[in-house]
């Protein structure tokens, strides 16, 4: 009777420390991909601060500066799009699968309209409390 008692334990034992690791796996994944949201909604700020550096460069600037800094732009910002594309493909959760799925389709689609818009939907993501207390 004392080895079966013991075989229960070690039994129970066992199926909790696998749930235990199972939860903690969960939880790390959580946090990983908040961290690759707020990464994301960092990416997407620069982006949209580099279009508008690059829109707003001054024509009567010397054609030299002018044409160096606006390929300088114009790389930081295909380099902002690929950064954007390998930090949604990083997202697995099914919570944020579909704004994975739009992040990829705007870093594919390299759409500046749709930043803004992308942009809230990220934020929305990492906290909906707070966002949608917003918009309500």
């Amino acid at each position: 009777m004392d080895i079966l008692l013991v075989l229960l334990g070690a039994l129970l034992a066992i199926a909790g420390g696998r749930l235990t690791q199972r939860h903690q796996l969960q939880l790390d994944r959580a946090v990983r991909e908040e961290n690759l949201l707020v990464e994301i909604e960092g990416r997407i700020r620069r982006l949209q601060a580099d279009r508008d550096e690059l829109a707003s460069l001054d024509h009567d600037t010397p054609l030299a500066h002018v044409k160096f800094a606006r390929e300088r732009l114009r790389e930081e910002i295909k380099a902002s799009y690929l950064n954007l594309e390998r930090l949604a493909i990083q997202i697995t959760s099914k919570r944020n699968r579909s704004i994975a799925l739009r992040v990829l389709r705007t870093a594919r689609e390299q759409n500046p309209s749709e930043a803004e818009a992308l942009l809230g939907a990220v934020l929305e993501s990492i906290n909906p409390e707070l966002i949608g207390s917003q918009h309500g």
